[in-house]
């Protein structure tokens, strides 16, 4: 990473009207998206659970409803954290631009760049997995070719 020290040193920023007029849009984007974020959660949660439940008292899916289960509520709580990101960055963007506080500021910004860390760790998680299934699907079907 860069060290901007420097640069803060030199320069202050100045908002102006405009840049508060991007940052209170990406605001209330931000917080459009975290509630649909929320809403999705507690779906996809409130879903596996009923499935779960239908499928371990069926009669052939004992097993393997508690693992959509647990599956679901899993990922249910993965995704909570960047809404919650998502969240607090548009209370706190909202809340700066009406302060002018520069703590506010960045604490706002703090909460973005804890979303798109996160997403970020989460994107080359689940290409790492891809890369590995693909992988063991390659392995299988060799071994499954040859008649062994």
């Amino acid at each position: 990473m860069e060290n901007f020290t420097n640069l803060s040193e030199n320069k202050k920023l100045e908002l102006t009207q405009k840049f508060l007029s991007y940052f209170k849009e990406s605001g209330g984007w931000a917080l459009f998206l975290a509630i649909l974020g929320f809403v999705a959660i507690g779906l996809m949660i409130l879903g596996g659970l009923i499935v779960g439940i239908i499928m371990m008292n069926s009669y052939y899916g004992g097993e393997i409803g508690a693992v959509i289960m647990l599956v679901y509520v899993v990922m249910g709580g993965v995704m909570f954290f960047p809404t919650l990101y998502m969240l607090k960055f548009a209370t706190g963007i909202r809340a700066a631009i009406k302060s002018g506080n520069d703590d506010d500021y960045d604490n706002a910004f703090k909460n973005l760049k804890n979303y798109f860390k996160f997403v970020g760790i989460m994107t080359i998680v689940i290409i790492g997995l891809y890369i590995i299934f693909i992988l063991i699907a390659l392995i299988a079907s060799v071994i499954g070719g040859l008649n062994i």
